[in-house]
């Protein structure tokens, strides 16, 4: 039986001279290009910041950089694709500017394009896809995919643990460090727009914002709340995750114009459909902390409808898994906490687009019925579904603390 290959295999199988373009805000694309050179790949990089360079300096072989206007990239990087022969360009993140020309080139010169993400599974995994990483990927979303696929995987059963460690703090430091570096050298890069709209100055004093945030006004609520969880005091209760107030999912990957808008649509259909028992706990982006606050709008919502009153929960630091094993079912825009939602069998209904969005696993009823039948899982179509992506997209590995790139030649000797 042929077994399917796992994407970085298939990397290697296609690839000869690879262009990596920008990565995350650490060493992991230095670590991953000295990876392909063991495997006999010759590997180049363009740098559009300080901050790229800082953790891929132009100190190594093949390294250039980009100073000119994104608008005349897209000929910059077609001239610098016949120059070098690339037949593959990978990616941190395939909806920044110019991850998108580059997209877009590649499908022009018949070119493999291979973008990377955080894990579906994080923070223990990070991902890998041809064409595109979430929505954009070019796995069907259908049940009959996944459960045809599991016969052909390598690993079919799934270990608990790999041992990798999350790194919250560890990324802050490396973000703040690349902000640094790109604020500092932005003479060198004069034209260069970054995603995110905010310096190192400005990431230092968000940051610290933040903590006296969660500090004085979040964290003794939540422990208090917490405690209540625990002791089943509040037992009825659905799951709303928000996401980043600047993350491509919102402006990509949905039709909602913000988070707010999101958060806003979701609690007036509480309002409106939900059980008078029911209870909703809006979970606040752990990194989002440092940027946004929605405690005005959440009780100018309560203030116009008195009967959610005590029922409406806003939790800044609680972490996600006590909320996991209490609750009874999440509504997501397409957060990766909706598939820590099905690991756990819980029902989840996705409002925005999102690469588990597959009749089976989630719910494909409406928000309104959502509130009243919430329908499960398919465990063993979630259990093919998982086997999957271990097998084939996602890495051992967080960016922000180690990866754990294999040893290809010494696994295929098994």
């Amino acid at each position: 039986m042929v077994q399917v290959k796992h994407n970085l295999e298939v990397l290697l199988d296609t690839s000869k001279n690879i262009l990596l373009l920008q990565g995350p805000v650490s060493g992991f694309f230095l670590q991953l290009s000295l990876w392909l050179s063991k495997y006999q790949k010759t590997v180049y990089k363009i740098n559009f910041n300080g901050g790229d360079e800082y953790y891929y300096p132009e100190s190594n072989a093949n390294t250039f950089a980009f100073t000119d206007k994104m608008e005349n990239f897209h000929s910059f990087l077609q001239n610098f694709i016949e120059k070098n022969n690339i037949d593959s360009i990978i990616c941190f993140g395939d909806t920044r500017p110019m991850h998108k020309i580059a997209k877009q080139v590649s499908l022009e010169k018949n070119l493999h394009f291979w973008a990377m993400e955080e894990g579906y599974f994080r923070p223990h995994f990070i991902t890998i896809e041809k064409d595109g990483c979430n929505y954009f990927s070019p796995i069907p979303l259908k049940a009959d995919f996944f459960q045809a696929a599991f016969n052909h995987l390598k690993e079919k059963t799934y270990r608990q643990s790999n041992g990798v460690r999350g790194a919250f703090l560890k990324g802050r430091v490396k973000g703040f460090f690349y902000l640094w570096h790109l604020t500092k050298n932005r003479s060198k890069y004069p034209h260069y727009q970054h995603h995110r709209n905010y310096r190192a100055w400005q990431s230092v004093y968000l940051t610290l914002k933040g903590e006296m945030r969660l500090l004085f006004k979040y964290r003794i609520k939540d422990k208090l709340l917490m405690k209540k969880i625990i002791h089943n005091q509040i037992r009825n209760f659905y799951i709303l995750p928000l996401q980043l107030c600047d993350d491509a999912q919102i402006s990509i990957h949905s039709d909602f114009a913000s988070v707010e808008e999101f958060l806003m649509f979701v609690l007036q259909s509480f309002a409106n459909h939900a059980p008078p028992d029911l209870n909703l706990m809006v979970k606040h982006h752990p990194w989002d902390v440092y940027l946004s606050d929605y405690t005005k709008q959440i009780n100018d919502f309560i203030q116009k409808n008195p009967h959610c009153q005590g029922r409406v929960f806003y939790i800044h630091d609680m972490p996600m898994p006590v909320l996991l094993r209490k609750g009874r079912a999440m509504v997501v825009m397409n957060s990766t906490s909706g598939v820590s939602a099905l690991l756990h069998g819980m029902p989840v209904k996705v409002l925005g687009r999102a690469n588990y969005d597959v009749a089976g696993l989630t719910d494909q009823n409406s928000l309104e019925d959502f509130w009243h039948n919430p329908q499960k899982p398919d465990a063993e179509l979630f259990h093919a579904f998982r086997q999957y992506h271990m097998n084939v997209t996602q890495v051992a590995g967080n960016f922000y603390s180690e990866v754990r790139l294999p040893d290809l030649a010494k696994d295929n000797k098994k």
